[in-house]
This record gives structure tokens, sequence and C-alpha cells, in this order.
């Protein structure tokens, strides 16, 4: 599949499972290939290495945070939004979505554990949070995190950033089972002389 050809030759669907519609939107934001794809690099870099307890958080601040999903109701007349009440230890946090699926609704389950990344705002009544990353999880389980920094990529709508992620990270895998996809040329124009690691190591840093 990939052989006599580089990362600059190979299209990105050849690779890896997409469909027309993500491979549209992949094109849209400059990514046709494998070698768009790898680099594709982040313009900056996220703190998901911790938690900040709801007692701690300060308006404008970009934080990870958890709690419990106490409530979920839809509010609003002609423009909805979904709004939920989590706690932790007795303090409340307030999280708004004002663009919704009604799917969300169900899987943001009271007494399920819900992680956010976002940030804080004070809106007079106390502390909110706007359509943050979120993932939701049993209340009995701890959930692992991240021990390096999240990369942030220019994207597109309905292009996510964790999908975008899991497309590089698959095109990361694929180059270091395969280091000839970067032929040396590319190699000398992209990385100075005088570094001593190799292009791929540098790939997965800067990723």
């Amino acid at each position: 599949m990939t052989e006599n050809r580089t990362a600059e030759q190979i299209p990105l669907p050849e690779i890896i499972n997409i469909s027309p519609a993500l491979q549209k939107k992949l094109q849209q934001i400059g990514i046709f290939t494998l070698f768009d794809t790898l680099f594709h690099l982040p313009f900056r870099y996220e703190d998901r290495t911790r938690i900040t307890p709801i007692a701690d958080l300060i308006a404008g601040e970009k934080v990870q945070t958890e709690g419990i999903i106490e409530a979920a109701e839809v509010s609003g007349f002609r423009k909805k939004r979904l709004q939920l009440l989590i706690s932790d230890n007795n303090r409340d946090l307030r999280v708004i979505f004002f663009n919704f699926f009604p799917s969300m609704l169900k899987s943001l389950e009271i007494g399920k554990k819900i992680r956010l990344f976002g940030e804080i705002r004070d809106d007079g009544y106390g502390h909110t949070i706007s359509h943050p990353e979120y993932t939701v999880f049993s209340a009995d389980k701890q959930l692992a995190l991240s021990d390096s920094l999240t990369p942030v990529y220019s994207t597109t709508k309905s292009l996510t950033q964790e999908k975008l992620r899991q497309i590089i990270a698959s095109a990361l895998a694929l180059l270091k089972k395969n280091p000839q996809l970067l032929p040396e040329l590319i190699k000398q124009e992209l990385l100075p002389e005088e570094m001593a690691t190799d292009i791929t190591t540098a790939l997965e840093y800067l990723h």
C-alpha cells in the first residue's frame, strides 16, 4: 500500500479509515495526504495533567475539573439550552450548552461523574462553564489523567479536537513503523543537521 511512495504521495483515506464527509472536513483545513496530517502541527497546548477542585476555580482561567451530575434540564423557548449542575464536596458548578443534541441529555445521567475542560466564567450567580469538552463516566471509577500537555489544532466546524488527535496519532503510528515514508531529502530540509533526534521523534514530541 505504501511501497515506493512517500508521505506526500499517499492520500489519507488509503491508510486511515475515514468517511467521505470526514475527508471533506479534513481537506477544508489543508489535510489531503499523510504528509499533510503529520505536519498539521498544534498552535498551542493545554494543561490537562491535573484536576482543579470546584472550590478552587477562578473566573477567566481555562482548567480541567470534575464532579457528580446533580441535575440536567433543557430550558428556554426559542433558544433552548441544556444546563447541568455538578458538584464536588458540596461546591457547585453550572455547565451550559447552547448548541446540543437530544442524545446528549440521555448520556448525561444524574449520578454519573463528568470531567470538563473549558473557561470558567462568573455570571453573577456563581461559576459557570459553557460548551466545555467533556467525558462522562461512572462515579465509582477513576479516569486516568494525561501525563503530558494536550495539543490544540486549527480545525473546522464539526471536526472535533479529539477526532483530529486520533487521526494524527494514527498517522504518527504509521510513520513510526515506516520511517522511509519521509525521504532523506525532506528530513534534511525539515530538521537541522545539528539536531540529534530524528524527524519521527521530533514530530511525536510536537504532537
